[in-house]
């Protein structure tokens, strides 16, 4: 709250400098943030707000589609239905998510590379997710096969946490 009212102005960055300044401990987040902002209000507000909403998007997206969407289905659904529905939605997901993290590394390259590195870190392992990942899991269910499905979809649940985590601390350091 207090880094996007130091984007607004002049007034608000002289209170944000002298909130910081109080501080008795520096982290290196807050000096990062304080960076952001100023770089962000002077050079490349556009960048800086483009890159915020975009990776917020992403990271919402996320969260509503792996724990709201996917537990309704199996709630709400039978598990033959659940099953069909979530193989017709995951290739849809899985294309918003490379193309919305994509999306949101472009304007952060120059404001944070290492956000712009992570999120497309997301870009680039959700492509082996969605074309190799994905249809091993569908064949381990078809052939019954338990065991395999069970490490495979553990291995898609485990990327998918850690590309959500990824998301997130690109966040924090926005905020």
């Amino acid at each position: 709250g207090l880094q996007l009212l130091c984007a607004l102005g002049s007034l608000a960055e002289v209170a944000c400098l002298v909130r910081l300044a109080s501080n008795a401990v520096y982290d290196a987040t807050s000096t990062l943030s304080l960076h952001l902002i100023l770089l962000a209000k002077d050079e490349a507000p556009f960048e800086a707000i483009a890159g915020l909403l975009l990776t917020a998007f992403l990271f919402g997206g996320m969260l509503l589609f792996s724990f709201g969407f996917a537990a309704f289905v199996f709630t709400t659904l039978s598990a033959e239905q659940a099953g069909q529905l979530l193989r017709k939605a995951f290739p849809h997901f899985y294309a918003w998510c490379m193309l919305t993290s994509a999306a949101a590394a472009l304007p952060l390259y120059r404001i944070d590379p290492l956000c712009a590195a992570l999120l497309l870190s997301v870009t680039a392992t959700t492509i082996p997710a969605r074309q190799v990942l994905m249809p091993a899991i569908n064949n381990a269910t078809d052939s019954g096969n338990k065991s395999r499905f069970n490490v495979l979809h553990s291995a898609s649940v485990a990327l998918t946490l850690s590309q959500i985590f990824a998301v997130g601390y690109c966040l924090t350091r926005m905020v």
